[in-house]
């Protein structure tokens, strides 16, 4: 019997785009600013989490895209080290099996429709692991490895809450959601980093030497190529932000990584939570 899933129906019912795109503008506009304190006493972020007083943003938005201050992830990181692309909670990990990843218990998605690619059978009984991030996170995204892009895909898609609600209710909703995807490459092997979108997060900001081509959002339509060219990564460099919350799905191909964490794990950007093996 087919399962029902009572939250679904209100979920895709809801102008959930409407409902980012009118949140978007007004967390990005100066009249948000007051909100600033609210926001930082709800979720307990301390101004030195921030790389600047509060009072020097000019917007909800961008404290929600903040930096970290200098030296403030001061990881000891060995040769060989995986490091944490963004802050979050470790929601799911696991091998890649029948091209299907875990979603959550009893609910996974297929790996070729998140990836919106016929290379993801590149990645069958390989390694994932997906981080979800608050609001009350660091929202920037680093290189877990050092690598080389060779492209970066946006891919249209609706705006369901990636919340545990979103995750228990609609099925495939990473597969559903708008993203965009880090194809990786090493002389040793290969990955891919895919940064979902959601409610109130209606796109990825990305760093300016991988911006090539504006980002058209959209609910639907096909797949768009925005960095068809090769750019070299440092481990830990900036790569994009979020600018409230999402998800980040990081997929390694067969018995290349070796990761140190488990499923409930708190983790910080540029933290070690595994080991890149390489070729095997």
């Amino acid at each position: 019997m087919k399962r029902f899933y009572p939250g679904r129906v209100v979920l895709s019912l809801l102008p959930k785009r409407l409902l980012t795109q009118t949140a978007g503008h007004f967390l990005r506009s100066s009249a948000s600013k007051a909100l600033i304190p609210v926001f930082m006493r709800v979720y307990g972020i301390a101004e030195s989490q921030a790389d600047r007083p509060w009072r020097a943003y000019g917007s909800l938005a961008e404290f929600f895209a903040r930096k970290l201050p200098p030296g403030s992830r001061n990881f000891s990181v060995q040769e060989g080290d995986i490091v944490a692309p963004a802050d979050g909670v470790i929601v799911e990990l696991g091998r890649v099996e029948t091209g299907r990843a875990v979603q959550i218990k009893g609910i996974s998605y297929s790996i070729a429709a998140l990836l919106a690619d016929a290379d993801a059978s590149l990645f069958e009984h390989g390694t994932y692991v997906v981080i979800y991030l608050s609001p009350r996170n660091y929202h920037r995204i680093h290189a877990p490895i050092a690598a080389v892009i060779r492209r970066i895909i946006h891919v249209p898609g609706t705006l369901y809450p990636v919340n545990r609600l979103g995750s228990t209710q609609i099925p495939g909703l990473y597969t559903k959601n708008e993203r965009t995807i880090s194809w990786f490459a090493r002389d040793d092997g290969a990955f891919a980093l895919v940064k979902i979108g959601s409610t109130f997060v209606g796109s990825v900001k990305l760093a300016s030497r991988l911006q090539c081509q504006t980002v058209n959002h959209r609910a639907r339509g096909e797949a768009q190529m925005i960095l068809p060219r090769e750019v070299a990564v440092a481990q830990g460099e900036e790569l994009a932000w979020f600018e409230f919350g999402s998800t980040v799905v990081l997929i390694f191909r067969e018995g290349q990584a070796e990761l140190a964490v488990v499923k409930g794990d708190i983790v910080q950007a540029l933290q070690p939570i595994g080991k890149w093996l390489g070729r095997q």
